[in-house]
């Protein structure tokens, strides 16, 4: 079956030593000579792109709720480890129960413009004039965990009815953010980590599912390839239902997968070939 093309750093970063035992992305041309690349795999099967597209979509969700952007966005990026400290708003240390400010280790940019680098230290000003508190979270990811306990105490005994927990963050978008900060903290914790989506009942994607994405994922590529091409082409070429394509192209996200790689072919063929 055919997929991804490319993979963002925090991808790259978050498989780590799974990571080096993927196997190799290659592409190859379809009968209607385009290209298609195949997907890239772990070890044990797991498509990585399907992966990152449930991530994204789980910290989209967190995103919707009382949470601190700065710590959502911290561990999305992998940061989970970056410290934290409190502050009271009139600068002082905070007492347990007391209201506090939170203030994230700073991380620097890459690439830092003037501007990047004032705020860079302003944010060094601020987080240095905070305190660590005995008894508060003391990274960004145990912040995460704490304001997710607090989301699932409200939600009761799991007996409540649907109009009680309307508009409160779901049980299984908790339990896929716990084991999202499991699996990110833990360099070698594969069984603990299966041990506790049993539990919580957080299923990985199905073979079903994989095919399904890969297939959206190619049929992405064609259209942007060709994007005059009929639904009926594009479903042979992938290996589905017209149906299903014709379902897919109505679809915003689909639409803005195919203009993703309509710039990333655009970029490609901007560069001359040194031979």
């Amino acid at each position: 079956m055919v997929g991804k093309v490319l993979l963002n750093p925090i991808s790259m970063q978050r498989f780590g030593h799974r990571m080096a035992q993927r196997k190799k992305s290659t592409r190859y041309k379809s009968k209607m000579n385009l290209i298609v690349t195949r997907p890239l795999l772990t070890e044990g099967g797991e498509d990585i792109g399907l992966w990152m597209d449930h991530r994204i979509e789980l910290f989209r969700k967190l995103r919707e709720f009382k949470i601190p952007l700065a710590v959502i966005d911290a561990v999305e990026s992998l940061g989970w480890s970056r410290s934290a400290r409190w502050v009271t708003p009139s600068g002082k240390k905070p007492q347990s129960g007391e209201k506090a400010i939170l203030r994230l280790m700073p991380r620097k940019k890459l690439r830092m413009t003037a501007n990047d680098q004032e705020e860079y230290k302003e944010a060094c000003r601020k987080f240095d004039a905070a305190f660590e508190v005995p008894g508060f979270a003391g990274n960004a990811g145990e912040v995460l965990a704490l304001c997710l306990l607090k989301e699932l105490r409200s939600l009761g005994d799991g007996r409540n009815s649907p109009v009680r927990t309307r508009g409160k963050l779901a049980r299984s978008v908790i339990a896929a953010a716990a084991i999202t900060l499991l699996e990110d903290q833990a360099d070698d914790g594969t069984f603990l980590a299966e041990l506790l989506r049993e539990l919580l009942s957080v299923k990985l994607p199905s073979p079903e599912d994989t095919r399904h994405y890969q297939a959206r994922e190619a049929a992405a590529q064609i259209a942007a390839q060709a994007p005059h091409l009929g639904v009926r082409a594009i479903a042979t070429a992938v290996g589905v239902d017209p149906g299903t394509v014709s379902r897919w192209r109505k679809q915003p996200s689909f639409v803005a997968k195919a203009e993703m790689f309509q710039r990333i072919l655009a970029g490609r063929s901007s560069v001359k070939d040194p031979n």
